[in-house]
């Protein structure tokens, strides 16, 4: 039996690397993500039951079905756990801190008017993957996935009011979540809802009514009052704590 060994060494494995990150902070700024996928294509070699290295990267969140690929997902889940906590800070940088102050105040003023090109020089790439590119950030790698501080979330791109902190709940999905939206005097949030078929799923998107920035989608299992979930990319926001 091979397998006890390679589980032996893999956990040898796991455990200095989370030694070398206890230890050496900046070792958080590496990506996970090259990590996580090397023990994809490894895990690909050794099962050769997936017709391409493609499709075992497609499901490997969902891995579970085989005894052998168990440690692989296990150890996908530690590294994105590893990552989060401030790792990706650098990514979710604050416009104000680095942008142009005549691009900003474009941004902030006429959203509607920034071009493409604009918006990749006013951002981050993670924040410009998310929100103009209607990407998603890895679960747990967030910066706001952990933040409690009383305050409000804004838009990274135009920095209008999204959604307050008090209406933030832990959801475990790894992503920052919210039962609500702020909303004005006459019931009106910044939020567009929109209907999203992608990945053969149905769901609901969620833009920023203000500058179309893709923000994450909303789902109906969240807590009262709402029973709604917004399932919101960190890299979509920026926090402005209460004073």
């Amino acid at each position: 039996m091979k397998y006890p060994s390679l589980i032996v060494k893999s956990a040898i494995l796991l455990f200095a690397i989370f030694i070398i990150n206890f230890y050496i902070s900046d070792i958080k700024r590496l990506s996970m993500s090259r990590l996580r996928y090397s023990l994809v294509i490894a895990n690909c070699y050794r099962t050769a039951n997936l017709s391409t290295v493609q499709h075992q990267a497609r499901t490997f969140n969902t891995s579970l079905n085989t005894s052998k690929g168990l440690w692989f997902t296990i150890g996908g889940s530690f590294f994105s756990r590893m990552a989060s906590g401030g790792g990706n800070a650098a990514n979710e940088m604050n416009p104000v801190d680095r942008a142009d102050p005549k691009l900003l105040k474009k941004a902030r003023e006429t959203p509607k008017e920034m071009s493409e090109d604009e918006w990749a020089e006013l951002l981050t790439g993670m924040q410009y993957q998310v929100t103009r590119g209607h990407g998603t950030e890895r679960a747990w790698t967030g910066l706001h996935n952990e933040t409690k501080d009383k305050g409000m979330f804004k838009c990274v791109c135009c920095n209008v009011d999204l959604f307050p902190s008090d209406y933030k709940f832990e959801s475990g999905s790894g992503w920052p979540s919210f039962y609500d939206t702020q909303k004005s005097e006459g019931k009106a949030d910044n939020i567009e809802r929109k209907s999203d078929g992608t990945f053969g799923m149905r769901r609901t998107e969620v833009l920023c009514k203000r500058c179309n920035s893709h923000l994450g989608h909303v789902f109906n299992d969240g807590p009262a009052p709402t029973g709604l979930r917004y399932c919101i990319n960190s890299a979509s926001l920026n926090f402005e704590k209460k004073e």
